[in-house]
Protein backbone atom coordinates (compact mmCIF):
# COMPACT_ATOMS: atom_id res chain seq x y z
CA UNK A 1 0.00 0.00 0.00
CA UNK A 2 2.92 2.52 0.62
CA UNK A 3 4.56 2.49 -2.42
CA UNK A 4 1.03 2.98 -4.39
CA UNK A 5 0.94 6.15 -1.94
CA UNK A 6 4.55 6.80 -3.25
CA UNK A 7 3.90 6.37 -6.44
CA UNK A 8 0.91 8.77 -6.56
CA UNK A 9 2.74 11.05 -4.50
CA UNK A 10 5.25 11.11 -7.24
CA UNK A 11 2.73 12.07 -9.79
CA UNK A 12 2.35 14.99 -8.19
CA UNK A 13 -1.23 14.39 -6.10
CA UNK A 14 -2.18 16.75 -3.52
CA UNK A 15 -3.31 14.38 -1.49
CA UNK A 16 -5.61 10.76 -0.93
CA UNK A 17 -9.21 10.21 -0.03
CA UNK A 18 -8.92 7.21 2.36
CA UNK A 19 -12.41 5.34 2.07
CA UNK A 20 -13.28 3.15 4.48
CA UNK A 21 -10.66 3.55 6.60
CA UNK A 22 -12.15 2.36 9.81
CA UNK A 23 -12.03 -0.88 8.11
CA UNK A 24 -7.95 -0.80 7.47
CA UNK A 25 -7.46 -3.19 10.26
CA UNK A 26 -9.26 -6.51 11.41
CA UNK A 27 -9.30 -8.46 14.60
CA UNK A 28 -5.99 -9.96 14.39
CA UNK A 29 -7.55 -12.94 16.11
CA UNK A 30 -10.01 -12.48 13.34
CA UNK A 31 -13.24 -13.28 15.47
CA UNK A 32 -16.75 -12.76 14.06
CA UNK A 33 -19.04 -10.33 14.87
CA UNK A 34 -21.60 -10.90 16.89
CA UNK A 35 -25.32 -10.42 15.66
CA UNK A 36 -27.25 -7.40 16.09
CA UNK A 37 -30.76 -7.82 17.17
CA UNK A 38 -32.42 -5.43 13.87
CA UNK A 39 -35.90 -4.84 12.51
CA UNK A 40 -37.50 -7.77 10.66
CA UNK A 41 -37.62 -5.20 7.93
CA UNK A 42 -34.23 -3.73 7.76
CA UNK A 43 -33.16 -4.51 4.37
CA UNK A 44 -29.09 -3.84 4.96
CA UNK A 45 -27.73 -7.24 5.67
CA UNK A 46 -24.53 -5.49 6.79
CA UNK A 47 -26.11 -3.83 9.62
CA UNK A 48 -27.15 -7.35 11.06
CA UNK A 49 -24.30 -7.50 13.08
CA UNK A 50 -22.06 -5.37 16.12
CA UNK A 51 -18.69 -4.13 14.26
CA UNK A 52 -16.94 -4.85 17.05
CA UNK A 53 -13.75 -6.30 15.69
CA UNK A 54 -14.19 -5.30 11.75
CA UNK A 55 -14.04 -1.16 12.98
CA UNK A 56 -11.77 1.06 14.08
CA UNK A 57 -9.44 -1.74 15.59
CA UNK A 58 -6.20 -0.53 17.08
CA UNK A 59 -3.75 -1.11 14.26
CA UNK A 60 -5.72 1.54 12.23
CA UNK A 61 -4.33 4.08 14.35
CA UNK A 62 -0.65 2.52 14.26
CA UNK A 63 -1.00 2.66 10.14
CA UNK A 64 -2.79 5.94 9.64
CA UNK A 65 0.34 7.06 11.65
CA UNK A 66 2.70 5.22 9.67
CA UNK A 67 1.15 6.89 6.40
CA UNK A 68 1.29 10.76 7.88
CA UNK A 69 5.12 9.78 8.16
CA UNK A 70 5.15 9.17 4.23
CA UNK A 71 3.25 12.05 3.92
CA UNK A 72 5.35 14.25 5.24
CA UNK A 73 7.76 13.29 2.76
CA UNK A 74 5.97 15.42 0.61
CA UNK A 75 5.45 19.26 0.39
CA UNK A 76 2.04 20.58 1.45
CA UNK A 77 -0.37 17.36 0.63
CA UNK A 78 -3.47 15.85 2.17
CA UNK A 79 -4.70 12.95 3.94
CA UNK A 80 -8.51 12.59 4.34
CA UNK A 81 -10.61 9.57 6.03
CA UNK A 82 -14.04 8.25 5.11
CA UNK A 83 -15.11 7.32 8.37
CA UNK A 84 -18.25 5.04 8.80
CA UNK A 85 -20.03 2.40 11.06
CA UNK A 86 -18.34 4.03 14.25
CA UNK A 87 -18.99 6.93 16.27
CA UNK A 88 -18.34 9.37 13.45
CA UNK A 89 -17.56 12.11 15.14
CA UNK A 90 -14.95 10.50 18.56
CA UNK A 91 -13.22 8.54 16.25
CA UNK A 92 -12.49 11.52 13.67
CA UNK A 93 -11.20 13.12 16.55
CA UNK A 94 -8.80 10.26 17.48
CA UNK A 95 -7.72 10.57 13.94
CA UNK A 96 -7.21 13.96 13.54
CA UNK A 97 -6.37 15.66 16.73
CA UNK A 98 -2.82 15.03 17.22
CA UNK A 99 -1.68 15.94 13.87
CA UNK A 100 0.45 12.49 13.84
CA UNK A 101 -2.54 10.50 11.91
CA UNK A 102 -5.10 12.04 9.10
CA UNK A 103 -5.33 15.47 8.48
CA UNK A 104 -9.10 15.65 8.28
CA UNK A 105 -11.70 12.92 8.08
CA UNK A 106 -15.85 13.48 6.86
CA UNK A 107 -18.11 14.21 9.33
CA UNK A 108 -21.48 12.41 8.05
CA UNK A 109 -23.30 12.77 10.59
CA UNK A 110 -25.58 15.64 8.28
CA UNK A 111 -26.60 13.05 5.93
CA UNK A 112 -29.26 11.72 8.24
CA UNK A 113 -33.35 11.49 7.14
CA UNK A 114 -34.40 14.65 8.82
CA UNK A 115 -32.88 17.51 9.64
CA UNK A 116 -33.79 21.11 11.53
CA UNK A 117 -31.67 23.55 13.67
CA UNK A 118 -31.68 21.77 16.62
CA UNK A 119 -30.39 18.79 15.63
CA UNK A 120 -27.67 20.53 13.98
CA UNK A 121 -26.44 22.84 16.91
CA UNK A 122 -26.54 19.47 18.73
CA UNK A 123 -23.73 17.81 16.00
CA UNK A 124 -21.68 21.10 16.12
CA UNK A 125 -21.43 21.66 19.79
CA UNK A 126 -21.00 17.67 19.62
CA UNK A 127 -18.12 18.05 17.16
CA UNK A 128 -16.68 21.23 19.47
CA UNK A 129 -16.62 19.28 22.49
CA UNK A 130 -14.67 16.41 21.19
CA UNK A 131 -12.73 17.42 17.86
CA UNK A 132 -10.46 20.08 19.99
CA UNK A 133 -7.37 20.72 17.71
CA UNK A 134 -8.60 18.37 15.00
CA UNK A 135 -10.03 18.94 11.99
CA UNK A 136 -13.28 17.71 10.05
CA UNK A 137 -14.78 17.88 7.17
CA UNK A 138 -18.66 18.49 6.98
CA UNK A 139 -20.74 16.77 4.60
CA UNK A 140 -24.59 16.89 3.70
CA UNK A 141 -24.59 14.71 1.05
CA UNK A 142 -22.58 11.66 -0.72
CA UNK A 143 -23.02 9.19 -2.89
CA UNK A 144 -24.58 6.85 -0.65
CA UNK A 145 -27.21 8.87 0.39
CA UNK A 146 -30.56 10.64 -1.05
CA UNK A 147 -29.59 14.69 -2.36
CA UNK A 148 -29.61 16.65 0.80
CA UNK A 149 -32.36 18.76 -1.08
CA UNK A 150 -35.21 15.88 -1.86
CA UNK A 151 -33.67 14.43 1.61
CA UNK A 152 -34.26 17.22 4.32
CA UNK A 153 -37.33 19.16 2.27
CA UNK A 154 -39.28 16.01 3.35
CA UNK A 155 -39.81 17.97 6.43
CA UNK A 156 -43.02 20.48 6.42
CA UNK A 157 -40.94 23.51 7.69
CA UNK A 158 -38.48 22.82 4.70
CA UNK A 159 -40.42 22.69 1.92
CA UNK A 160 -41.74 24.80 -0.68
CA UNK A 161 -38.55 26.66 -2.34
CA UNK A 162 -36.16 23.49 -2.68
CA UNK A 163 -33.33 26.56 -4.63
CA UNK A 164 -33.87 28.36 -1.12
CA UNK A 165 -33.20 25.63 0.90
CA UNK A 166 -30.65 24.36 -1.34
CA UNK A 167 -28.76 27.91 -1.10
CA UNK A 168 -29.17 28.07 2.89
CA UNK A 169 -27.88 24.82 3.55
CA UNK A 170 -24.71 25.11 1.25
CA UNK A 171 -23.81 28.53 2.76
CA UNK A 172 -24.31 27.02 6.54
CA UNK A 173 -22.04 23.93 5.91
CA UNK A 174 -19.61 26.35 4.37
CA UNK A 175 -19.78 28.35 7.51
CA UNK A 176 -18.80 26.08 10.11
CA UNK A 177 -15.67 25.35 12.00
CA UNK A 178 -13.65 22.62 8.99
CA UNK A 179 -13.58 21.76 5.66
CA UNK A 180 -16.41 21.47 3.65
CA UNK A 181 -17.25 18.40 0.66
CA UNK A 182 -19.81 19.56 -1.96
CA UNK A 183 -21.03 16.58 -3.47
CA UNK A 184 -21.58 16.88 -7.41
CA UNK A 185 -24.63 18.41 -8.39
CA UNK A 186 -24.81 19.63 -5.17
CA UNK A 187 -23.87 23.31 -6.00
CA UNK A 188 -26.45 23.36 -8.44
CA UNK A 189 -29.13 22.26 -6.04
CA UNK A 190 -29.83 19.19 -7.90
CA UNK A 191 -32.51 16.83 -6.31
CA UNK A 192 -33.04 13.38 -6.24
CA UNK A 193 -33.56 11.69 -9.50
CA UNK A 194 -36.34 9.56 -10.09
CA UNK A 195 -34.92 6.56 -12.20
CA UNK A 196 -37.05 3.67 -13.61
CA UNK A 197 -36.47 0.52 -12.83
CA UNK A 198 -35.08 -0.87 -16.01
CA UNK A 199 -32.25 2.31 -16.07
CA UNK A 200 -31.24 1.27 -12.36
CA UNK A 201 -27.18 0.30 -12.30
CA UNK A 202 -27.51 -0.24 -8.03
CA UNK A 203 -27.26 -3.69 -7.35
CA UNK A 204 -28.62 -2.95 -4.20
CA UNK A 205 -31.39 -0.85 -5.36
CA UNK A 206 -32.36 -3.95 -8.24
CA UNK A 207 -31.98 -6.50 -5.20
CA UNK A 208 -34.82 -4.73 -2.79
CA UNK A 209 -36.40 -2.74 -5.22
CA UNK A 210 -39.36 -1.10 -4.55
CA UNK A 211 -39.09 -0.80 -1.80
CA UNK A 212 -35.68 0.25 -1.41
CA UNK A 213 -34.76 1.85 -4.73
CA UNK A 214 -30.76 1.85 -4.61
CA UNK A 215 -28.66 4.98 -4.95
CA UNK A 216 -28.72 5.69 -8.18
CA UNK A 217 -30.92 8.97 -7.84
CA UNK A 218 -28.35 10.58 -6.05
CA UNK A 219 -25.62 9.08 -8.88
CA UNK A 220 -26.73 10.87 -12.06
CA UNK A 221 -24.17 12.51 -14.41
CA UNK A 222 -23.39 16.11 -13.96
CA UNK A 223 -25.42 18.26 -16.40
CA UNK A 224 -23.22 21.19 -17.98
CA UNK A 225 -25.80 22.62 -20.46
CA UNK A 226 -29.75 22.46 -20.79
CA UNK A 227 -29.19 23.34 -24.42
CA UNK A 228 -27.34 20.15 -25.59
CA UNK A 229 -28.31 16.20 -25.49
CA UNK A 230 -28.22 14.64 -22.38
CA UNK A 231 -27.35 17.97 -20.72
CA UNK A 232 -23.97 18.43 -22.48
CA UNK A 233 -22.20 15.46 -20.45
CA UNK A 234 -22.13 12.99 -23.34
CA UNK A 235 -23.16 12.93 -27.22
CA UNK A 236 -23.83 9.18 -26.01
CA UNK A 237 -26.33 8.00 -23.95
CA UNK A 238 -25.11 8.24 -20.37
CA UNK A 239 -25.60 5.20 -17.99
CA UNK A 240 -28.04 7.05 -15.94
CA UNK A 241 -30.10 9.55 -16.95
CA UNK A 242 -28.81 13.15 -16.54
CA UNK A 243 -31.39 15.93 -14.67
CA UNK A 244 -32.05 19.15 -16.44
CA UNK A 245 -30.67 22.24 -14.84
CA UNK A 246 -31.72 25.80 -15.57
CA UNK A 247 -29.52 28.53 -16.59
CA UNK A 248 -30.50 31.46 -14.12
CA UNK A 249 -28.39 34.87 -13.11
CA UNK A 250 -30.31 33.77 -9.14
CA UNK A 251 -29.41 29.86 -9.73
CA UNK A 252 -27.76 27.90 -6.91
CA UNK A 253 -24.73 28.00 -8.74
CA UNK A 254 -24.56 31.75 -8.95
CA UNK A 255 -25.63 31.56 -5.48
CA UNK A 256 -22.41 29.04 -4.67
CA UNK A 257 -19.81 30.43 -6.62
CA UNK A 258 -20.74 34.06 -4.71
CA UNK A 259 -20.78 32.92 -1.23
CA UNK A 260 -17.95 30.54 -2.08
CA UNK A 261 -15.52 33.97 -3.58
CA UNK A 262 -16.81 36.07 -0.46
CA UNK A 263 -15.76 33.13 2.04
CA UNK A 264 -12.37 32.98 1.15
CA UNK A 265 -12.19 36.98 2.03
CA UNK A 266 -12.82 36.24 5.74
CA UNK A 267 -10.20 34.01 7.31
CA UNK A 268 -12.71 33.65 10.34
CA UNK A 269 -14.51 31.52 8.10
CA UNK A 270 -11.93 29.60 6.51
CA UNK A 271 -9.95 28.69 9.85
CA UNK A 272 -11.28 30.25 12.67
CA UNK A 273 -12.80 29.17 15.80
CA UNK A 274 -16.78 28.55 16.68
CA UNK A 275 -18.94 29.46 19.25
CA UNK A 276 -22.59 29.35 19.46
CA UNK A 277 -25.14 31.76 20.31
CA UNK A 278 -28.73 31.34 21.86
CA UNK A 279 -31.17 30.84 19.60
CA UNK A 280 -34.10 28.49 18.95
CA UNK A 281 -35.44 26.64 16.14
CA UNK A 282 -35.61 27.33 13.29
CA UNK A 283 -32.77 29.60 13.96
CA UNK A 284 -29.06 28.83 14.38
CA UNK A 285 -26.54 31.29 15.07
CA UNK A 286 -22.82 31.31 16.12
CA UNK A 287 -19.75 33.72 15.90
CA UNK A 288 -16.55 32.66 13.99
CA UNK A 289 -13.81 34.64 15.05
CA UNK A 290 -9.87 34.72 14.05
CA UNK A 291 -6.95 37.31 14.59
CA UNK A 292 -9.03 40.45 15.43
CA UNK A 293 -11.86 39.17 12.84
CA UNK A 294 -15.41 37.99 14.56
CA UNK A 295 -18.85 37.45 12.47
CA UNK A 296 -22.33 36.38 13.54
CA UNK A 297 -23.60 34.08 11.45
CA UNK A 298 -27.73 33.88 11.38
CA UNK A 299 -29.47 31.03 9.02
CA UNK A 300 -33.05 30.43 9.06
CA UNK A 301 -33.82 27.02 8.22
CA UNK A 302 -37.66 27.29 7.71
CA UNK A 303 -40.02 28.44 5.18
CA UNK A 304 -41.53 31.41 7.31
CA UNK A 305 -39.99 34.61 8.15
CA UNK A 306 -38.39 34.63 11.50
CA UNK A 307 -36.43 37.17 14.24
CA UNK A 308 -33.49 36.86 16.35
CA UNK A 309 -32.18 39.46 18.90
CA UNK A 310 -28.91 40.51 18.03
CA UNK A 311 -26.59 43.09 20.36
CA UNK A 312 -25.82 46.99 19.15
CA UNK A 313 -22.06 46.21 18.32
CA UNK A 314 -23.33 44.09 15.14
CA UNK A 315 -23.75 45.59 11.75
CA UNK A 316 -24.59 44.20 8.84
CA UNK A 317 -22.21 42.86 6.37
CA UNK A 318 -22.59 41.79 2.27
CA UNK A 319 -21.21 40.15 -0.57
CA UNK A 320 -22.37 37.02 0.23
CA UNK A 321 -26.04 37.08 -1.60
CA UNK A 322 -28.39 36.63 0.94
CA UNK A 323 -30.79 39.22 2.75
CA UNK A 324 -32.01 39.89 5.82
CA UNK A 325 -33.07 43.20 7.77
CA UNK A 326 -31.47 44.50 10.90
CA UNK A 327 -33.66 46.93 12.97
CA UNK A 328 -32.41 48.13 15.70
CA UNK A 329 -31.74 45.19 18.05
CA UNK A 330 -34.05 43.06 16.17
CA UNK A 331 -33.28 41.08 12.83
CA UNK A 332 -35.41 39.66 10.22
CA UNK A 333 -34.65 36.63 8.10
CA UNK A 334 -37.13 35.96 5.56
CA UNK A 335 -37.43 32.08 4.55
CA UNK A 336 -34.77 29.97 4.00
CA UNK A 337 -32.68 33.29 4.61
CA UNK A 338 -29.19 33.96 6.06
CA UNK A 339 -27.44 36.96 8.12
CA UNK A 340 -23.58 37.47 8.21
CA UNK A 341 -22.83 40.34 10.82
CA UNK A 342 -19.46 42.21 11.85
CA UNK A 343 -18.51 44.14 15.11
CA UNK A 344 -18.45 47.19 14.61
Amino acid sequence: MFEEVRFWLGTGVDGLRLDAITTLADDPGLRDNPPRHVDQHDLQPITWQEWIYTRDQPRTLEVLGQLRSLINQYDDRYLIGEVADVDLITVSAKYTRTGKHLHSCYNFSLTQSTFSASFLKAVIEKTEAVLGTGWTTWAMSNHDNMRVVSRFGRSADLQGNNRALAKVLMAAVLSLRGGACVYQGEELGLTEAEIDFADLRDPWGIEFWPDFKGRDGCRTPMPWSSQLPNAGFSTAKPWLPVPKQEEDPDSVLQTFRRFVAWRKQHPALVVGDLAMVASTNPLLAFERYWEGERLLCVFNFSNREVSQPVSSDWRSIDGHGFDATLEGHQLFLSPFGAWFGQQS
